[in-house]
């Protein structure tokens, strides 16, 4: 399965121009890897992927940074399409939550204002 596959509307990502991909975590294949892209004028702040390679389910404490999504304050942010959960951000305007990784699999997160 790619990358792509993975999101409900990818046309309406892809299409877009956005600012770089910013790597939430440098990739070594020994732990989860993951991304953000930023959508500021957009209802859909931010898209981010996040990918488990390891043989077994993961939970981690991620950072998210939104300060070029054009949040300040708090966003709301949706796990793999299900409900969005309100989050506050720090000062750096970030993000910080637990997400569950599916073991060898991915895990999208959409945020908005």
């Amino acid at each position: 399965m790619g990358w792509f596959r993975i999101t409900e509307r990818p046309k309406l990502w892809l299409d877009r121009r956005f600012l770089p991909r910013r790597h939430l975590r440098r990739p070594d294949g020994r732990d989860w890897d993951g991304f953000v892209q930023v959508n500021p004028p957009g209802k859909e702040k931010a898209l981010a992927f996040l990918y488990n390679p390891l043989q077994e389910e993961t939970s981690r404490r991620i950072r998210i940074p939104l300060h070029y999504a054009g949040l300040a304050g708090k966003a709301r942010i949706s796990v793999n399409g299900g409900a969005a959960t309100e989050v506050e951000l720090d000062k750096t305007d970030t993000a910080t939550l637990t997400v569950k990784i599916p073991a060898c699999s991915r895990t999208r997160l959409l945020v908005a204002d």
